[in-house]
């Protein structure tokens, strides 16, 4: 869906930009193909062409950017139970936004 290939850095997308997007998408997504939370977070960028801004031991902020440059960001967290994950994705379009949280549906 998306591409890893942007003409703005990551750390400007996530200053300048994400501020003014209109569509945040937030949902909890049972971990039912992937045994971990580092797997899961492998599958999802590399399945979806996000790259890493942080990562932390239980969380990482990751951006993508389609390829109409329609640009995506993404807190995704694991969940308290450790049996799934928090997905937060933010976005100026509400269709990618939606489309990315059913793609990662169907591998996490």
């Amino acid at each position: 869906i998306l591409s890893a290939v942007c003409s703005i850095t990551l750390l400007n997308i996530c200053v300048q930009y994400l501020p003014s997007w209109l569509f945040f998408f937030s949902y909890q997504l049972p971990r039912a193909k992937t045994p971990d939370f580092a797997t899961a977070l492998t599958a999802i960028c590399n399945n979806l062409h996000l790259a890493f801004v942080e990562i932390l031991e239980d969380s990482a902020s990751l951006h993508g950017c389609s390829i109409q440059q329609q640009h995506v960001c993404m807190l995704v967290k694991e969940t308290p139970d450790r049996a799934g994950v928090s997905v937060n994705c933010k976005s100026s379009d509400a269709s990618l936004a939606s489309n990315i949280i059913d793609e990662i549906r169907s591998f996490v």
